[in-house]
């Protein structure tokens, strides 16, 4: 997440009845990498939705690296 047309990058968990935001990151970080945790429970069948939202301008860009989905942990580890 770099330059000073950045938004945020939000995480949600969605299933049949919501839609809910499990994880968010907002602002210039930078060129450094930073490191999420993004818990969840959910025993009906879900989506993981990935967003991000540009800021006042286009001068940025977000790289994702999605290092762990784990039905048994049930958390993703975003770097």
């Amino acid at each position: 997440m770099y330059g000073d047309g950045i938004g945020s990058l939000n995480i949600y968990l969605e299933t049949n009845s919501s839609k809910n935001l499990v994880w968010s990151l907002s602002g210039n970080k930078e060129s450094k990498w930073q490191q999420g945790i993004a818990p969840f429970k959910s025993d009906d069948i879900h989506h993981i939705l990935i967003e991000g939202v540009r800021g006042d301008n286009d001068r940025g860009d977000i790289a994702l690296v999605i290092y762990n989905i784990s039905k048994f942990r049930q958390y993703i580890l975003v770097f």
